[in-house]
């Protein structure tokens, strides 16, 4: 995590870096960040739209729900 974060911004740069948590990764995130002293900030953001999609190419194509 630190080590793509940093690759964000290079040689003196600004960057920006957003990741995006489920309910599973908060623990985890927390530990890092806790760990590493960092300050994070949380953001607001638009809820994701779910779309329908197809997967594979077989006969009988079965359809499922993903966020866009």
């Amino acid at each position: 995590y630190i080590h793509r974060i940093g690759r964000t911004a290079r040689a003196g740069k600004n960057g920006n870096a957003v990741t995006l948590l489920t309910s599973r990764d908060h623990d985890n995130f927390r530990r890092v960040q806790s760990d590493e002293k960092l300050r994070i900030e949380q953001a607001d953001f638009t809820p994701f739209e779910k779309i329908s999609f197809f997967r594979g190419h077989n006969r009988r194509k079965k359809q499922y729900l993903r966020y866009s």
